[in-house]
């Protein structure tokens, strides 16, 4: 992940949500979480909304984890 996102013109939140979509396949959750965690700090398309129901993040659904981020930035998106 540290490739990702070095350069300022780099469109960094495809690349990053489809590596937080192999991680959640895998079964790798943890790094999932840290990468969607990363899209979600960053300008991009992808939001909480789209979390919560997009099918393709299922196996986070009950991760404490995943709901202490959906958490986290539906907080950021109210406070602003």
């Amino acid at each position: 992940m540290e490739m990702i996102g070095k350069r300022r013109d780099e469109p960094l939140g495809f690349r990053l949500k489809d590596l937080a979509q192999i991680y959640a396949m895998v079964g790798n959750h943890d790094e999932a979480l840290k990468t969607l965690d990363r899209l979600l700090s960053v300008p991009s398309h992808f939001s909480v909304g789209f979390l919560k129901i997009d099918p393709t993040w299922n196996s986070l659904r009950d991760h404490p984890g995943f709901l202490a981020l959906l958490q986290k930035y539906e907080l950021a998106a109210s406070a602003n």
